[in-house]
């Protein structure tokens, strides 16, 4: 059960509009991709789960562990379906999301390790599940869409003066949004 601090944007309007937006159109998209039905099922699970961390962390600055650990866990339900749909492609598929899932934890992880504290240990994990579920290379490609998005909207606070070098800001959010942008293009 997540806390319920930070969880009052579930009771808006906002967050359900928003919600239904991205998943008409990812399941859209997807369908258009030519991605089969458990894969079209996980990608929209996996757009809700990105849309609710985001709004959480920016409020209290974290990413729960049994949001992280949840989505695991449907991952790896939606990767045994997938294998049994297509066995001859199982041992690449597996390989290939825990390469995705492995490269990035360490990569995060060593920034968080050398950062001290530049980078949260639920952005860590998370990112960790997002190559679990997308691989090294989209893995990647989102990783670095959610840098570049980071590094715009702090430069803009920076140049506002809304944010000084010393101010922390949520990852979480640019994790979702860039995630969420590479998910749509169909990386």
């Amino acid at each position: 059960m997540v806390k319920k601090e930070g969880t009052e944007f579930l009771k808006t309007k906002k967050f359900w509009i928003i919600l239904a937006i991205l998943e008409i159109v990812g399941v859209w998209l997807f369908y258009h991709y030519g991605y089969t039905v458990p894969v079209i099922l996980e990608q929209a699970f996996l757009l809700a789960v990105l849309l609710y961390v985001a709004f959480l962390d920016q409020r209290t600055m974290t990413i729960p562990n049994r949001v992280v650990l949840l989505t695991l866990g449907v991952r790896v339900i939606f990767l045994i379906i997938e294998c049994f749909m297509n066995p001859g492609n199982a041992v690449s598929l597996l390989i290939k999301m825990l390469v995705g899932m492995a490269v990035l934890f360490i990569t995060f992880f060593a920034v968080y390790f050398f950062s001290r504290g530049g980078i949260g240990g639920g952005d860590v994990k998370l990112v960790a599940v997002i190559g679990f579920y997308m691989g090294l290379r989209a893995g990647y490609m989102a990783m670095v869409v959610s840098l570049l998005i980071a590094m715009v909207f702090s430069l803009i606070g920076l140049a506002r003066k809304k944010l000084t070098m010393k101010d922390k800001i949520a990852f979480g959010p640019f994790l979702a949004i860039g995630t969420i942008i590479t998910l749509l293009l169909g990386a």
